[in-house]
């Protein structure tokens, strides 16, 4: 078995085994290949200013495992600044087959000599996921336990976690008056949606429609990024019901299913998501270097 940089890897073979481990993530969508192929060497440069990688493959060149890491253009910090030019480290993303310990150990050893550099680095990191994949980034720990596990062993730490929500969608009955105003983003991907009571703001919430991010033009699934009710307004049903109404407005456009993600300690918003039918599918984790 060898390491192979990333970039020499066919990138049919890499695609057909990504799919291949992520065929149970929920939120992994079909993808069609030159959309994935854009989103996942970050061709462009949109979030990372470098990005590498490898591949381990074995002798009868299949592969056995990839890595990828690099330093992000952007990101947050803990503290939820918002930080251009961050002197952070990331492994973008470590995954290998579940009898091919050693092969994700060599590819750790590559990241972490790539990540160490810097002061701070982290793995997983939520807003570095694909763009075809809803941007989730963060390991579907619940799915992948012997990745969770190298990554404990190794210099890291659990920093957040995740529940994803899907539930199928349709046409339902709605109480109280509230209405929508929805925003569409210059590109076209996204929706910003604006709930009021007569013409009072009640809450805001954004949706990144599937389809627009994957190629394929099929209306599988929307992704609820966040939804919020001001203050005022909360423990009066407008949660419920501007949800609903969300769930109405891409029911009525033909798309199957509503996808979300609420932090494990959110309790609220997991009641509400439980509560209205949604299905929890897996947990999601990030991952932060342990403090010297």
């Amino acid at each position: 078995m060898q390491l192979v940089d990333i970039r020499e890897v066919n990138r049919g073979d890499l695609k057909q085994y990504l799919d291949s481990l992520h065929d149970r993530t929920p939120f992994h969508f079909d993808t069609a290949f030159g959309v994935w192929e854009k989103d996942y060497f970050d061709l462009d440069g949109d979030l990372f200013c470098e990005l590498e990688g490898k591949a381990t493959v074995r002798d009868d060149a299949s592969i056995a495992g990839v890595a990828m890491y690099g330093k992000p253009r952007r990101c947050w910090n803990r503290r939820g600044e918002f930080l251009e030019s961050p002197n952070i480290g990331i492994i973008r993303e470590i995954y290998f087959d579940h009898d091919e310990t050693v092969a994700g150990e060599s590819l750790l050893a590559e990241a972490m000599a790539y990540v160490t550099r810097y002061d701070d680095y982290h793995a997983f990191y939520h807003a570095f996921g694909l763009p075809s994949m809803a941007g989730h980034g963060k390991l579907a720990h619940s799915l992948f336990r012997h990745v969770e596990k190298l990554l404990l062993d190794r210099h890291f730490a659990i920093e957040h976690e995740n529940l994803y929500f899907a539930k199928v969608i349709g046409i339902q009955p709605v109480d109280g008056a509230l209405r929508l105003e929805i925003t569409q983003s210059d590109d076209l991907k996204r929706e910003r949606i604006v709930a009021f009571l007569d013409d009072r703001e009640v809450g805001t919430a954004e949706v990144k429609l599937m389809d627009r991010y994957t190629g394929t033009n099929t209306k599988d699934a929307v992704y609820l990024t966040w939804i919020g009710i001001h203050e005022e307004f909360r423990g009066r049903g407008c949660g419920t019901g501007f949800l609903k109404l969300i769930e109405n407005e891409y029911a009525g456009r033909g798309y199957a299913r509503l996808h979300l993600d609420t932090a494990n300690n959110n309790t609220i918003a997991r009641r509400l998501y439980m509560k209205q039918g949604y299905r929890h599918l897996c947990s999601t984790r990030s991952y932060f270097k342990i403090p010297d």
